[in-house]
């Protein structure tokens, strides 16, 4: 049985992803000011190809962030909305009638939920870590050329 405590602490982890989020953002500035400082004429395919690439995986960790951050606030509104189960249906129908979720996907128990949050917190982890990944290659080529 699910406790509106657990709702809480669901919420509060979830809001965590902030902190992927910011370093993230700080990569994508990065790689941004990169592409534009450097002249393409004489800019290396491999280095302009992972910076674009780390930009392509940083706006999918943006999206996925975006989606957890609203994960966030409805476990923090359920918390707070009566009793989990009370919350669940309260919750289907604002999502139903917003057309934020299709009416058969109604009636998930909290377990299930949570476990598409978590789903969803890991591909924002993935994400983030091959955008990271992929700006370090960049970034390797670039010195190992001494460009």
């Amino acid at each position: 049985m699910t406790a509106p405590m657990d709702l809480r602490v669901m919420g509060t982890l979830l809001r965590q992803g902030r902190r992927v989020d910011a370093c993230s953002g700080g990569v994508a500035f990065v790689a941004v000011a990169w592409l534009v400082a450097m002249t393409f004429a004489t800019a290396d395919v491999t280095v302009v190809a992972c910076l674009v690439a780390s930009l392509g995986f940083a706006a999918w960790r943006a999206w996925l962030g975006v989606r957890i951050a609203f994960d966030a606030g409805l476990f923090l509104a359920a918390a707070d909305a009566g009793t989990p189960g009370q919350a669940a249906e309260a919750l289907d129908r604002s999502l139903i009638a917003l057309r934020l979720v299709a009416p058969e996907r109604a009636g998930r128990d909290w377990p299930a939920r949570w476990q598409g949050a978590r789903a969803l917190m890991r591909t924002h982890f993935i994400a983030a870590t091959c955008q990271c990944a992929v700006f370090a290659v960049a970034l390797a080529v670039a010195v190992s050329k001494g460009t």
